[in-house]
């Protein structure tokens, strides 16, 4: 059995695993998410996005970036 890639699952290695269905990088990851609660916090801290897109502004969570973005000194692109 082979994939489109021509893979032959018979004799699938780790590094061959790792090319097809390996995790993405961090940089590579899209996070799409409704506004929350306090776990907006954790979730900011826990994947430190570089852009947040917003449809629909929620002035609580702007300031849950604007307290996130402080303490970091990092740029973040809204």
């Amino acid at each position: 059995m082979s994939l489109n890639n021509g893979i032959d699952l018979t004799i699938l290695t780790q590094a061959d695993f790792e090319t097809a269905y390996g995790l993405l990088p961090a940089e590579q990851t899209i996070v799409i998410r409704a506004y929350s609660d306090d776990t907006d916090d954790r979730l900011l801290a826990e994947i430190q996005p570089r852009f947040v897109v917003m449809f629909e502004p929620c002035v609580e969570f702007i300031r849950r970036i604007e307290v996130f973005v402080n303490p970091s000194k990092r740029m973040l692109t809204i």
